[in-house]
């Protein structure tokens, strides 16, 4: 007759196996989902969303970064004409350069002096933006954080299939801080 635990080096190195494996499954289960280095997506909801997407978030005091201030259409066909915007920054962490040229066939103009911190732009296009990008800023951190302050404020914004009406009203502003690389994805 044999003992109710009869163990062989068989069935112990078995039940050893079979412990690591599910020790692992659950180890894997419980990991964030998102690589490392990758990002969480950002989801827009349904209409005019604007928001701002940055070069880096934590570069070191004397580097410089770019702000790029975006529009997209979720769910709807309607394309930007025009816009009057400001940026907002912490002018104690953060220095305005300049705006960079882009050639897209939208003609901007851009107060970097407006006020401590702020950058006063307005863009237009006859046939509407062929690109989602408002503006973009070059920037010189001054100090860690840089980042915090920094708002996308729109006054004005255009829609073309609409007769050039203003559609500031009724668009979402992303309040957050979006990196370079990270997914936008529609609801």
């Amino acid at each position: 007759m044999m003992p109710a635990r009869y163990e062989t080096p068989h069935r112990r190195s078995l039940v050893v196996a079979t412990t690591v494996v599910f020790t692992v499954l659950l180890m894997a289960c419980t990991e964030d989902p998102v690589e490392p280095g990758m990002e969480t997506p950002v989801i827009l909801e349904q209409g005019l969303n604007a928001y701002l997407v940055v070069s880096a978030k934590n570069k070191p005091v004397g580097s410089e970064f770019w702000v790029e201030a975006r529009v997209r259409a979720v769910g709807t066909d309607v394309t930007p004409t025009a816009f009057v915007a400001n940026l907002r920054f912490d002018a104690e962490r953060a220095v305005l350069i300049d705006m960079i040229s882009l050639a897209d066939g939208v003609l901007r103009v851009a107060n970097l002096n407006a006020g401590p911190g702020l950058m006063r732009v307005a863009g237009a296009a006859a046939n509407g933006f062929g690109t989602e990008t408002l503006f973009i800023a070059q920037m010189k951190v001054k100090a860690k954080n840089y980042i915090e302050g920094l708002r996308l404020e729109l006054d004005e914004l255009a829609i073309l299939e609409d007769n050039f009406a203003d559609k500031t009203e009724e668009t979402t502003i992303v309040h957050e801080i979006i990196p370079d690389g990270t997914p936008v994805v529609s609801r």
